[in-house]
């Protein structure tokens, strides 16, 4: 929800999300789906599906995100669940010719 906030903050309206996929068990990658959009519902930003990137053991995070970049329409910003996806997410985004921060 907090990530949401800011990156609202700083004007950002397209909002993704890279996150583990889970069931319907409580887990925290569940916690983390539902403050996302929590956050976006009670921010009145738009909330895209599609823009959900979710992944299997860190295995199709490049085939998901490649798919996410390469749409018609995609976020100005990815909020990561783990620290560790968030670093490669920015080295994937490096090798598909974007710069981080700049371009996303």
């Amino acid at each position: 929800f907090q990530l949401v906030e800011y990156l609202r903050g700083l004007g950002h309206k397209d909002i993704g999300l890279v996150v583990a996929k889970f069931g319907t068990e409580h887990s925290p990658m569940r916690e983390r789906y539902e403050g996302y959009r929590s956050a976006m519902d009670i921010l009145g930003i738009e909330f895209h599906p599609e823009w959900v990137v979710q992944y299997v053991g860190h295995e199709n995070i490049e085939t998901e995100l490649a798919r996410l970049i390469n749409s018609d329409r995609r976020p100005t910003a990815l909020i990561c669940a783990e620290d560790i996806v968030a670093i490669r997410v920015q080295d994937l985004l490096r090798k598909f010719g974007y710069a981080v921060p700049r371009d996303l």
